[in-house]
């Protein structure tokens, strides 16, 4: 579970990052548990006391001079967290779960700080003072409703691509709808800014089969507008997108690497980078299918 201050959002469900030293030269225990994950692996975020959400480790971990790192995926928000309220009238259970792995070096910093654990009157406090700590499934199934919030991930994690020689690109997929919802208007107003300022007039979101209409001395743009938190270089495309953007003259926008922080109010979006091309056709050998629509047999 990686363990926020109230204040850091920076990069949240994207990157775990934990420093290496502490300032007298000794090294944090948290880096070693960075890099002890694996690809797969689930990842709970603790931010403003609170259980809010989960992503999946995407790549192998590693290691500098000053920091640990892990890429992270596909990052769900949680509808409903679980709070520090929640655990507290768990409290029981989790005391339960503390004492049945006492004894197991994997969870030595246990994933809650408990006050009089093994008395007859435990207090849970919340996250403990770390900024990475392994969660006994113990821990995990003691949690009411927190087990099914991590069935959210389960796909995602038998999603992890196979190791390829060929490097083949891949669209970066937003899993959760919010925050996509969030990089997608996000895209949207920098490509309407970036209209504007080539003097485009009369700009209309449309949404469907194109995002954006823009008209400059008359003449209508049609514009396709795609957004990302990451690098990209492969793009998702519906069919319509596709049929339209071969039979009218069309641009797209790309705007990837947008920084994303959560914030009390939602997710806020800054920065990005804009690639445009015009006249944008996409070619059949550019695409790749994701999925296919089968018929079934007959009875």
């Amino acid at each position: 579970m990686e363990i926020r201050r109230e204040s850091n959002t920076d990069n949240l469900g994207e990157e775990l990052y934990a420093s290496r030293d502490r300032a007298d030269g000794s090294k944090k225990p948290a880096f070693d548990r960075v890099m002890t994950v694996h690809p797969g692996d689930r990842v709970l975020h603790w931010w403003q006391r609170s259980i809010i959400g989960v992503s999946v480790v995407a790549e192998h971990p590693s290691e500098s001079d000053v920091a640990a790192t892990a890429v992270l995926r596909d990052f769900i928000r949680f509808d409903v967290p679980v709070t520090r309220d929640d655990l507290r009238r768990q409290t029981e259970a989790v005391a339960t779960a503390y004492a049945d792995t006492r004894g197991d070096s994997r969870w030595s910093q246990f994933a809650l700080q408990i006050d009089h654990a093994e008395s007859e009157s435990p207090v849970v406090h919340g996250a403990p003072t770390t900024y990475f700590v392994a969660v006994p499934p113990a821990l995990v199934d003691s949690i009411e409703g927190l087990p099914s919030r991590l069935n959210l991930a389960s796909d995602l994690v038998a999603a992890v691509p196979e190791e390829s020689s060929r490097a083949v690109p891949r669209p970066a997929f937003e899993a959760d709808p919010e925050r996509r919802r969030a990089v997608e208007k996000y895209a949207e107003e920098v490509a309407v800014a970036e209209l504007k300022d080539e003097g485009y007039t009369d700009i209309r979101l449309v949404g469907k089969p194109y995002d954006i209409q823009a008209f400059r001395n008359g003449v209508e743009l049609r514009v396709e507008v795609k957004g990302s938190s990451r690098p990209i270089d492969a793009v998702v495309l519906t069919r319509n997108e596709v049929g339209h953007a071969s039979e009218h003259d069309t641009s797209l926008i790309v705007v990837d690497r947008i920084d994303v922080h959560l914030t009390d109010s939602g997710y806020h979006c800054t920065g990005g980078h804009l690639r445009r091309w015009d006249s944008w056709v996409p070619e059949n050998s550019d695409l790749e299918p994701l999925q296919y629509s089968y018929l079934l047999p007959k009875e």
